[in-house]
């Protein structure tokens, strides 16, 4: 990437949006006793495989901004109510600028765990990422473990319920 593509943004598209919903989300919940705490990863969706990774790196800024995230180096901040949880299924991110809002589907207990009040962590991953790198979603994974091997560039931010 040349300097001038660093802050090259794309904003999120009904297309990238519908395709986000089926293959690049992933919720999970982790428990540290006495709480629950909620997080949903948003990563570029494989079915869009005609982009080099500076385009994808773009449209996936473009979601961050959209939500309002910050660099991981950052602390994490309440990026707001835009996080609707409609029933034990299905809940929807509003996006800034966007007249068009993500759809997310989850599980129940995802869903018990927000609508208990307890926090959410929404990241935004900035690489494209194969898909045997995430881990099982029956599987809870340790903090900063999500991928099996390297890492990944992300946004993140608390979101509110």
């Amino acid at each position: 990437m040349t300097a001038s593509q660093a802050h090259l943004t794309i904003e999120p598209t009904p297309q990238l949006l519908r395709l986000l919903s089926t293959e690049g989300t992933h919720p999970w919940v982790a428990s540290r006793p006495p709480r629950h705490h909620a997080y949903l990863l948003l990563t570029h969706p494989a079915g869009i495989r005609r982009c080099d990774n500076e385009t994808i790196e773009a449209r996936m800024r473009g979601l961050a901004a959209a939500l309002q995230l910050t660099a991981s180096d950052h602390s994490l901040h309440d990026i707001g109510d835009r996080l609707h949880l409609h029933n034990a299924a299905d809940a929807t991110l509003r996006l800034d600028g966007c007249p068009h809002q993500l759809h997310i589907p989850v599980d129940g207990h995802w869903a018990r765990c927000v609508a208990a009040g307890g926090p959410v962590t929404v990241a935004v991953g900035l690489d494209a990422l194969p898909a045997k790198t995430l881990c099982l979603k029956s599987e809870r994974p340790a903090r900063g473990q999500l991928l099996e091997s390297g890492g990944t560039d992300a946004a993140f931010a608390q979101a509110s319920g």
